[in-house]
């Protein structure tokens, strides 16, 4: 493990701590001599000591009593850095070219200081990316070496390079998958030489890394060089991947890169049939074997087979035509496989949504009221193609009322039906008393509760916030509406557009309470704040935060005042205990408008040490 650390993060007071400090892991390997480096120095006047290695090699540092560590300082991005228990030395090596200065620290305040040059050897590959087919010829060069003596060195012969002088002993060539195991050439690779140029054929299909390895004794010693090749390769013939199709169902073939099929023929025609266009259809469940001859895009005559699962897969439920907006409707279907292929479509994705590709099933949902069709195909199969009425009540995501208020904002529900029946029952009947039939709610208490909602057999939960105030409910009610809208310093102040300052400004205008700036446009939130400073309505304790402040986050270098950059809303404000320090903060329901999103609905937490005045500033629009 090369880097270590710890970020912590709020969403109104952001910043990270970054600790580098790791420690060493095993690491066994053959001990390589300074006489592979291409160029070594140690200069007194620097403060580290500097070295050029080929990739492919290790730069070995012996370690003294009391080494625990090290820090990098800069690059080591293909690096890796580990410790040889064994021998007790620090060993450096790289996958790529990379520059890494770092430093070993010590218990005893010493450090050593390294700078490392890692780059590629005299030897390299003719090209760096590769795209081929599956079993085609495909020629490379290596560079740096003559015809004679690739082709010596390729044979397992020790050859003498005329380039370096070097002795060639040994050449290796392999292939890596993307997480980077190593494959088996037997079943990945095949190579041969002629005429300088190396002919490799990938068995395989995918994307790999294909790399050699150059051993070369100079003076005695030996030397390592290493190049990497990206390689693609594009099937021919049949995928490896499983295949199933459904009983009734029908999946084209799986080949690839064909350019005539001559016959298909299926081992088991009870289980499954090949039509003429080489369409596979489900019979029976079981398994078949598909047998394709025909001509590839190698122009190379050739069989290939697959074998094909039948599936029965079955619905475990019907789909209900009905639903809600709110929700995920899920459902079980049987008889799949794991490699299964699961879609879920529908006809209007404004509407519906759904999603497939589940081992156990699928799920759907409604996004606005309306009428789409659903659609649920299985291995081939449609199982289920039927329209679904998505139900929207046009409920609130949350309102605000003051204490003693009344509200109206559930008395124009729509309903499905004339026949409808709906309820509504208040969670803290202390906080908001609700009408049982009409829905209308009143403020009781400062604090929050939730509105269960029953229609027929829909149930919606609305969250109501209680506050001191009805000019802050009215602004709070304004803001929540306008959720959503687009993010625009340019537009701030015209209709459908806010940043930061303009929505909480124009949110309090709203309600009839100036902020700051002229009537007619908003200040910035460095200046709002501080208009709202300098007229007594800062708030510096946590505790007596409360719906309705605006929080200023600043601490910026901007040479605003206090360095302030953004400005959000309170909604709900509640003390409570950090989950990771059991430390008294304060959470906190907001809204507010940032670039990335428009104008949204979060939650944070704050705690006593944020508010110095500096990097959070808390002000209070009416007292």
């Amino acid at each position: 493990m090369r880097l270590g650390g710890l970020l912590q993060m709020k969403k109104i007071y952001s910043y990270a701590r970054i600790g580098l400090l790791v420690v060493f892991c095993l690491m066994i390997s053959v001990k390589v001599q300074p006489e592979f480096l291409k160029a070594a120095q140690k200069s007194e006047e620097k403060e580290y000591e500097e070295h050029t290695i080929y990739i492919g090699n290790e730069f070995r540092i012996p370690l003294i009593e009391g080494d625990n560590g090290y820090k990098i300082e800069e690059g080591g991005f293909y690096c890796n850095i580990n410790r040889d228990y064994e021998t007790k030395e620090c060993v450096v090596t790289a996958e790529g070219e990379d520059d890494i200065l770092f430093f070993i620290h010590n218990t005893q305040g010493n450090e050593r200081k390294f700078l490392l040059h890692f780059v590629y050897g005299p030897y390299r590959w003719s090209k760096t990316v590769l795209d081929t087919l599956q079993k085609k010829s495909s020629a490379l060069e290596i560079s740096g070496l003559t015809k004679e003596e690739l082709e010596a060195a390729i044979k397992g012969e020790e050859v003498k390079i005329s380039k370096t002088g070097e002795v060639l002993t040994k050449m290796e060539f392999w292939l890596q998958d993307r997480s980077g195991q190593v494959l088996e050439n037997s079943e990945s690779l095949k190579y041969s030489v002629k005429n300088g140029k190396i002919s490799f054929k990938f068995l395989k299909d995918g994307g790999f890394t294909l790399k050699f390895r150059i051993t070369a004794k100079k003076k005695k010693q030996e030397i390592y060089y290493e190049d990497s090749c990206i390689i693609t390769v594009a099937t021919v013939g049949f995928s490896d991947q499983p295949f199933a199709v459904a009983i009734g169902g029908k999946r084209p073939a799986p080949l690839k890169n064909y350019t005539e099929v001559s016959s298909y023929i299926s081992s088991d025609e009870s289980v499954a049939v090949v039509e003429e266009d080489g369409t596979i259809r489900g019979i029976a469940q079981g398994e078949a074997v598909i047998t394709v001859k025909g001509t590839t895009i190698n122009k190379t005559k050739e069989t290939t087979q697959c074998t094909i699962t039948v599936t029965k897969p079955k619905l475990e439920e019907k789909p209900e035509t009905l639903i809600s907006v709110y929700g995920s409707n899920p459902i079980k279907i049987s008889g799949l496989e794991s490699f299964s292929e699961v879609s879920v479509t529908s006809s209007n994705p404004k509407v519906l949504w759904g999603e497939g590709g589940s081992y156990y099933g699928v799920s759907y949902g409604g996004i606005s009221g309306g009428t789409a069709k659903l659609i649920i195909t299985v291995d081939g199969k449609e199982l289920y193609s039927k329209k679904v009425t998505v139900y929207d009540p046009g409920l609130p995501e949350l309102t605000v009322v003051a204490v003693g208020q009344k509200s109206n904002a559930f008395m124009d529900i729509k309903l499905p039906s004339k026949e409808s029946e709906i309820s509504y029952v208040s969670s803290d009947w202390s906080v908001v008393n609700v009408n049982k039939s009409l829905g209308r709610i009143k403020g009781a208490l400062e604090g929050k509760a939730e509105i269960t909602i029953k229609i027929d057999n829909f149930t919606f939960t609305v969250l109501v916030l209680v506050v001191k105030d009805k000019k802050i409910a009215k602004a709070a009610n304004f803001a929540i509406e306008a959720v959503g809208t687009p993010y625009s310093q340019d537009k701030r102040m015209k209709e459908g557009y806010f940043d930061c300052s303009s929505f909480v400004w124009r949110s309090y205008k709203a309600a009839g309470v100036g902020i700051g700036g002229s009537n007619t446009y908003a200040p910035t939130a460095a200046n709002m704040a501080k208009y709202m400073v300098e007229h007594g309505q800062e708030i510096k304790e946590l505790s007596q935060i409360k719906a309705g402040d605006l929080i200023f986050n600043g601490g910026d270098s901007n040479s605003r005042y206090r360095g302030i950059w953004h400005v959000s809303m309170v909604l709900n404000a509640q003390i409570g205990t950090s989950f990771w320090t059991d430390e008294e903060v304060l959470y906190i329901l907001q809204i507010e408008a940032g670039s990335g999103s428009g104008v949204y609905i979060s939650s944070s937490y704050l705690m006593e040490e944020d508010l110095d005045g500096e990097r959070i500033t808390i002000t209070r629009p009416i007292s």
